[in-house]
């Protein structure tokens, strides 16, 4: 037997800790103004980027599956890659309550 259901919108389960943030301020000026397309050994900081991200999911209680929050950055709507087990829209709730908090 088939059922319909109806996601509910909830608020964000995980408190953004001054940690987190740290971590994301970090992640997002290495997202900004350094180049994280080359790794290390060839001059780039890629490495040192996708460690503060996944670091960054973590601390937030993201599953490996789901979107991570830097994936949103300049994002206004899901790709359309994106299935609804990945749960973009909740990456980007964390993504604006990061960028609110950072900017108090």
């Amino acid at each position: 037997m088939t059922t319909k259901r109806t996601a509910i919108r909830r608020a964000l389960k995980a408190n953004i800790t001054p940690l987190a943030l740290q971590t994301y301020v970090r992640a997002r000026d290495l997202l900004d103004n350094h180049d994280i397309e080359r790794w290390e050994e060839r001059g780039g900081r890629r490495r040192e980027y996708l460690d503060a991200a996944d670091a960054l999911d973590v601390m937030l209680g993201r599953k490996p599956w789901q979107t991570s929050i830097m994936d949103c950055v300049g994002e206004e709507a899901a790709p359309d890659y994106v299935t609804p087990t990945n749960d973009w829209q909740g990456a980007r709730d964390f993504l604006t309550a990061l960028e609110e908090a950072a900017s108090r």
